[in-house]
């Protein structure tokens, strides 16, 4: 018997090996291939369905909303209550026909044929996916750290994905939101994934009503990679070298010192707005095209203080030419074990992390979704890439989706608060 027929005859309650009592309802192949099966139970659902009440038909027949295997399975169910009947023409028949939405045996039965192949098709798109490479979207330029943590997954991913590469394609500005919506806007097939960041998901959406995105709908959350603390900083010659000697010095002296950033929206600048509204600190922020320009005049002296992520602040700490004030990050930094975390100072609502996490477009199929995710964590598990990605004093997440999904909500709301309270605004 073909796979579909076997399926749907077993669910409806046909005995094992498809063989029925003499006098008994014929086999699910049969009744298929019986002339006019088709129109005939089209037809007799319709006439039924003429006296039950519209919105009854719409939930008791195919719900509109759910995958096919969804669907499928409350065709399944349906199936069961109209196989378990009583006797033909009698009133408890007429009264359970009613109950199931007007549907008879024949009407479940070409209901059950039209979902089955669809549930086998997403079976069988899951197993074969990937067949080609996939595309990684990295919403800013080469070079900085969500380039470096997407090249080092994407370089060992084959093995753990049908033997298909992952290919990095770089499209910065506006913040990271450009990148961001060409991923939105791809297609749910799993072809195109993209990096998601506090900024592309949490703090430009928060002080840019205008993104076209909603951060909290618009992607199907994956896994979150790695986080990476952030670190204040402060040019030797400031006259303070401890995060409380720090505090002092700027909470005395308001609208004095002024502080670096990456630009106007990046959680490095909204989290230094969150420690300004806890701590009552008043500094001048001064917003660079990146983090290399604003680490330049941190160096130089230019400007006092810079909050940065730690990768690309820590060489810069570790010859001297900066000093470090305090980290946001779960625990201490391995490499700067003396400096202590914004946490342990009181400020645990600004210990927060930057994160680089894998999405997909809305409406990306959960096979997939799973796909994608076994194939990152197992990568994360070698220990090369599990090194690489400690060198740049990140930490590996590897959360469930729904994990992810909290994260970006979590994160969104921290800062759209932080928007309003500050009254701040896009340059």
């Amino acid at each position: 018997m073909d796979g579909r027929f076997m399926v749907v005859e077993q669910a409806i309650g046909t005995p094992k090996g498809g063989q029925h009592a003499p006098g008994s309802h014929r086999s699910f192949a049969e009744e298929v291939k019986a002339p006019g099966f088709v129109a005939d139970a089209l037809a007799h659902s319709n006439q039924q369905n003429a006296a039950v009440a519209p919105a009854t038909r719409c939930s008791r027949t195919f719900p509109e909303t759910g995958n096919a295997r969804e669907r499928y399975e409350v065709s399944l169910q349906q199936g069961h209550r109209a196989h378990r009947r009583p006797p033909k023409g009698s009133e408890n028949e007429m009264t359970n026909n009613n109950a199931n939405g007007g549907l008879d045996r024949r009407t479940l039965l070409l209901a059950g044929l039209a979902a089955a192949p669809l549930l086998g098709a997403s079976r069988a798109f899951a197993q074969a996916y990937p067949d080609r490479a996939v595309k990684l979207l990295v919403p800013f330029a080469p070079g900085g750290t969500t380039d470096i943590i997407a090249r080092v997954v994407t370089s060992q991913i084959a093995p753990h994905f049908n033997g298909q590469s992952m290919v990095v394609e770089n499209k910065g500005g506006g913040g990271g939101v450009t990148g961001a919506i060409e991923t939105a806007r791809a297609r749910p097939d799993g072809y195109s994934l993209g990096i998601a960041t506090v900024s592309t998901v949490a703090t430009v959406p928060a002080i840019q009503p205008s993104t076209p995105y909603d951060p909290l709908t618009a992607f199907t959350p994956i896994t979150n990679i790695a986080a990476t603390p952030n670190v204040v900083a402060v040019h030797p010659s400031f006259p303070a070298k401890t995060f409380q000697a720090w505090a002092e010095e700027v909470k005395k002296n308001p609208g004095k010192y002024a502080y670096a950033t990456s630009g106007t929206g990046s959680i490095l600048h909204l989290q230094m707005e969150l420690y300004k509204s806890l701590s009552g600190a008043d500094l001048i922020h001064v917003p660079y095209r990146g983090s290399g320009p604003a680490l330049n005049d941190a160096v130089s002296g230019q400007v006092p203080v810079i909050i940065d992520n730690l990768p690309s602040a820590l060489p810069f700490i570790q010859s001297g030419r900066l000093v470090p004030i305090v980290v946001a990050s779960p625990q201490r930094v391995p490499a700067l074990p003396d400096v202590p975390t914004f946490k342990e100072v009181g400020l645990e609502q600004v210990n927060r992390t930057a994160f680089y996490g894998v999405v997909g477009p809305k409406g990306l199929p959960r096979p997939i979704v799973e796909r994608v995710r076994e194939a990152v964590v197992k990568t994360l598990a070698e220990p090369t890439v599990r090194a690489r990605i400690e060198e740049t004093g990140s930490f590996i997440v590897a959360n469930t989706p729904e994990e992810f999904a909290q994260e970006i909500r979590t994160e969104y709301e921290v800062y759209r608060k932080v928007v309003q309270e500050r009254k701040l605004q896009p340059d």
